[in-house]
């Protein structure tokens, strides 16, 4: 149980890493460049999503594990 809550405060800062990729990334939308700066702020979204739901879904199951203990 104790090794399952550690992960709680890297899960956080994950998300919050996750989220400033994505909102960096997402700017090449709104203002976009030349090919390969389209690339790299493209995969930074990518990137910024799948960290998001990776930690997402780390938190989700230590919240699931609280509750059944």
């Amino acid at each position: 149980m104790s090794k399952i809550i550690e992960l709680k405060r890297p899960s956080m800062v994950l998300l919050c890493l996750g989220l400033i990729m994505t909102l960096i990334g997402i700017t090449i939308f709104l203002n976009p460049q030349d090919d390969t700066t389209n690339i790299i702020f493209l995969s930074l979204f990518g990137g910024g999503l799948f960290i998001s739901g990776l930690s997402i879904s780390i938190l989700n199951q230590i919240r699931k594990q609280k509750k059944q203990s």
